[in-house]
């Protein structure tokens, strides 16, 4: 599968889970819920500030329950833009992935 093809398939499942499944969106929100919800995946925008991404992993590694942690291959406009959002997105955390495949297509990255 090509890149342009994985990417496509990645931003579609992200459109659906925004739309069907329950997310968290938001640095604060992200890292409030990660301490006290069933999240299965964190997106983090590439670009990211490291201290913040430092935190989140920090807080991940601290679950009893396994998080995937994936690294959207673009900006946080870019992956605001992809959630449907006219403004920057850093972090997504999904609790719930809805209709979409978006657990199954991080793991193809």
């Amino acid at each position: 599968m090509s890149e342009k093809s994985k990417m496509a398939l990645l931003n579609r499942n992200l459109r659906i889970v925004v739309k069907t499944g329950k997310i968290v969106m938001g640095q604060k929100n992200v890292l409030r819920n990660l301490r006290t919800s069933q999240a299965k995946l964190l997106i983090v925008a590439e670009n990211l500030p490291a201290e913040y991404k430092k935190t989140l992993l920090y807080h991940v590694q601290m679950q009893s329950r396994k998080i995937d942690v994936f690294t959207y291959p673009g900006s946080s406009w870019d992956l605001g833009n992809q959630a449907g959002r006219p403004h920057m997105v850093g972090a997504i955390l999904i609790e719930s992935p809805g209709d979409s495949k978006i657990l199954d297509v991080v793991k193809e990255f």
